[in-house]
């Protein structure tokens, strides 16, 4: 059952994020809903996929990154 205390999305945006994609390297926006990331783009096109209860996180310049996992074995 969802917590309906919890947003329904979340939006980060308002500092460089970096996607780790050759072809766009950089957006303006991301959109996370539950464990899942719904939008990598323009923040104008992160509007198709928010509604009233999406939470905005303002980055405040700072810079968004993909996780890192170091997945290796010794």
């Amino acid at each position: 059952m969802a917590d309906s205390s919890l947003p329904s999305s979340y939006l980060l945006t308002g500092g460089p994020i970096w996607t780790g994609e050759a072809a766009a390297p950089w957006a303006q926006a991301v959109v996370v809903r539950g464990r899942e990331i719904a939008y990598v783009g323009t923040r104008d096109g992160a509007a198709q996929f928010t509604d009233a209860g999406t939470e905005v996180i303002d980055l405040r310049g700072g810079m968004c990154l993909p996780g890192f996992v170091d997945a290796h074995n010794h």
